[in-house]
């Protein structure tokens, strides 16, 4: 089951979209949405429409160490029909912050699937997709941008000194990573 299909049937549960809606719908509410930036904020503000909005770890560490950012979370989870966590130790961390959003939260665990991800022979995956690293082989998959930090990773792995590093993804930092001896971009 995937994070839509959870959350929509979240939404179903409150009563106020049936399970049918499709992401493509024009039903009027906002999915995804940081919980007490720009867009989350003024839909909690403004907005008529049902809300659903998603908890990130920054949204809930900045309103933790910051009380006009913890009061501006406060306003938009009020305003929601549901809170999606992406875990459920960050729904407690958000609880700890907006005791109230734990009535109206669902965790989405955005994860791994072991079960469906599970171990197998490293030789014979590497030659699977044509990846055969001299070395320790590391991966790192994501937006090459800065908040993901990959220059950081690129500089240390440089440090080590051993193995091949594979960034998978596209992003503003790509051609600051291209051309680095032992660093592989590929998508």
């Amino acid at each position: 089951v995937n994070s839509w299909t959870l959350a929509f049937s979240r939404a179903g549960e409150t009563g106020w979209v049936s399970h049918d809606i499709t992401p493509t719908s024009s039903c009027g509410f906002v999915l995804d949405i940081a919980l007490y930036q720009g867009a989350g904020l003024l839909a909690g503000i403004g907005g008529r429409a049902p809300l659903v909005v998603t908890a990130h770890g920054t949204d809930v560490e900045n309103a933790r160490r910051n009380r006009a950012v913890a009061s501006a979370t406060r306003l938009t989870v009020r305003r929601a029909h549901a809170v999606v966590a992406v875990s459920a130790w960050l729904l407690e961390r958000l609880t700890e912050v907006v005791p109230e959003a734990r009535a109206k939260s669902s965790v989405i665990d955005c994860g791994v699937d072991l079960d469906q991800f599970a171990l197998r022979n490293v030789d014979e995956a590497r030659t699977e997709v044509g990846w055969s690293p001299a070395g320790t082989g590391f991966l790192c998959v994501g937006s090459l941008s800065e908040r993901k930090n990959v220059l950081r990773l690129a500089r240390a792995f440089e440090r080590r000194g051993e193995g091949e590093l594979a960034f998978v993804g596209d992003g503003p930092l790509r051609r600051a990573l291209e051309g680095r001896p032992g660093i592989h971009l590929v998508g």
